[in-house]
Formats: structure tokens, C-alpha cells, sequence
């Protein structure tokens, strides 16, 4: 059996086309891979600082609110309360206190309450910029 040269060159030809198609899809799947993998590995260090910002936040935010329950326990001296309002606002910052007359221990209580808000939204970004710094 004799095999034409042009029948030859049309099976070498789709041989050929056949090999280098399946080192194409090789390399491409080899490619969409190794991106995969990248983005995969950018989540999880994405989803532990996330964690690791929660948690820090979590802890200053206890230590907040046991900062605050000790300054509205009326069984503490008055200026040891006060040493509280200064940990208060060494907690979440000076520049972010209520004013003037908020070391006194009534008027604070009072403006914590209208800014608890402002104050936890402090907390996370001092939170955020811990692990930052930690990095």
C-alpha cells in the first residue's frame, strides 16, 4: 500500500496543527493557573489582615468600653475616674477629644455618649493603622 505524497503532507500537516494546539492550550491553561493561584493567594492575605484588623479592634474596643464602664462607676475617687478619661483619650487620641471640660467626669460621660460613634469609628482606623505598622 502506497500512501500519495499529498495525503502525507495533509496528515503531517493536521498532526502538526494538533501538536502545536495542544502545547498552545498547555501553556495557556498553564498561564490561567498560575493566575488563579496568584489571586487565591492575594485573598487569603487579604482575608487575614482583615482578621488580624478585626481582632485588634475588637481588643481596643473591650478595653474602651471597660475604660468607660470604670469612669461611670461611682464607687472609684473621682480623680482615679479622671486617670480613666486620660486613658480614654490616649485610646482613641487626643485631637478627637470632646473639648475642654471633658476631664470633668460628668460632662464626659455626657459627650461620650453623643460621640461613641465617632469614637469606634476612631478605634478602627487606629486598629488599621496598628496592623500596618505591624506589616
Amino acid at each position: 500500500m502506497q500512501v500519495k505524497k499529498r495525503t502525507l503532507y495533509i496528515i503531517c500537516s493536521i498532526a502538526l496543527l494538533l501538536v502545536i494546539g495542544g502545547i498552545v492550550y498547555y501553556k495557556y491553561s498553564e498561564k490561567q493557573a498560575k493566575v488563579k493561584a496568584l489571586a487565591n493567594s492575594i485573598e487569603r492575605a487579604l482575608d487575614a489582615y482583615n482578621r488580624e484588623v478585626e481582632r485588634e479592634y475588637d481588643r481596643m474596643k473591650r478595653q474602651y468600653e471597660d475604660y468607660i464602664e470604670t469612669i461611670k462607676d461611682s464607687s472609684y475617687s473621682l480623680s482615679f475616674r479622671e486617670r480613666y478619661i486620660h486613658k480614654v483619650y490616649d485610646l482613641i487620641g487626643y485631637q478627637y477629644s470632646y473639648g475642654y471640660d471633658a476631664f470633668d467626669v460628668w460632662n464626659f460621660s455626657y459627650e461620650q455618649q453623643k460621640h461613641e460613634k465617632q469614637d469606634l469609628e476612631m478605634l478602627k482606623l487606629k486598629a488599621t493603622e496598628k496592623v500596618q505598622k505591624s506589616l
